[in-house]
């Protein structure tokens, strides 16, 4: 898929992190008189800095940047079971989903829909529910992505607004992709975007102009979430760790 506009790099995920519970007890240091021995109280939890659920998400991402959906799913669910009402984990976890078996798309919908219910504008819950939703969209054998009237307008909302969007850092060029859809003469899918299934799957990529390396479309539709909003949910993710000596979440 070729086209010809002056792209600044896509922005990837980040390096690959093994979780180990020996790793958080060793920070964790010496328990304090009054703690049971080898014991970890939530006043001790709740204390701790630890930026585990961050590096955990943040290794997802760089699954999706590596064309990897499925193995990005696996981590998703982990950062989803610790923060499940958090709307970006919802997200992340469908858009891991509808990459990485299409014909299965569906099981998206229940986490997109957290998503949007939390953030209806927010333009990324938006375009990705079309592509989970048979109602909105229809991939046809031609490889083609067909869209229907509501899908149609949703998607085009969306990507009006995805470019200025500070938490879809790659957002412009996931608006680029999905404005070169062409019109089928057909009032009950109006639009399609052809070459569609050639994105999606293990290893498959978008080629883009002035850009040397093809990108997978989970990396340009890929969400950041700050560290501020994951915080909260840390001890939760430690408690579960040390609930579980030994236990090792892969990167």
């Amino acid at each position: 898929m070729t086209r010809h506009s002056s792209w600044d790099r896509p922005r990837g995920g980040a390096a690959r992190l093994l979780i180990l519970s020996a790793v958080f007890c060793a920070a964790a240091g010496p328990a304090p008189a009054g703690d049971a021995a080898g014991a970890f109280s939530e006043r001790r939890i709740a204390a701790l800095h630890t930026h585990f659920l961050e590096q955990l998400y943040l290794s997802g991402t760089a699954r999706l940047g590596r064309g990897d959906p499925a193995g990005a799913a696996r981590l998703f669910a982990l950062s989803l079971e610790t923060a499940s009402d958090l709307p970006q984990m919802n997200y992340s976890m469908a858009l891991a989903y509808v990459l990485a078996n299409f014909r299965q798309r569906q099981r998206a919908l229940p986490f997109i829909g957290i998503a949007r219910a939390t953030d209806p504008r927010h333009p990324l819950y938006a375009l990705l529910e079309v592509l989970a939703n048979p109602g909105l969209s229809v991939l046809k054998p031609d490889g083609a992505l067909y869209f229907t009237p509501a899908g149609e307008q949703q998607l085009a909302d969306a990507i009006d607004r995805l470019a200025v969007m500070p938490d879809a850092p790659n957002g412009k060029y996931a608006a680029m992709v999905f404005a070169e859809r062409t019109p089928t003469g057909d009032t009950a899918l109006p639009q399609r975007l052809s070459g569609f299934a050639a994105m999606l799957g293990a290893g498959s990529h978008v080629l883009l102009p002035h850009v040397e390396q093809p990108q997978p479309l989970g990396c340009l539709l890929m969400l950041t979430v700050p560290s501020r909003d994951l915080g909260p949910y840390e001890p939760r993710l430690a408690q579960r760790l040390l609930a579980q000596p030994g236990a090792k979440y892969p990167g």
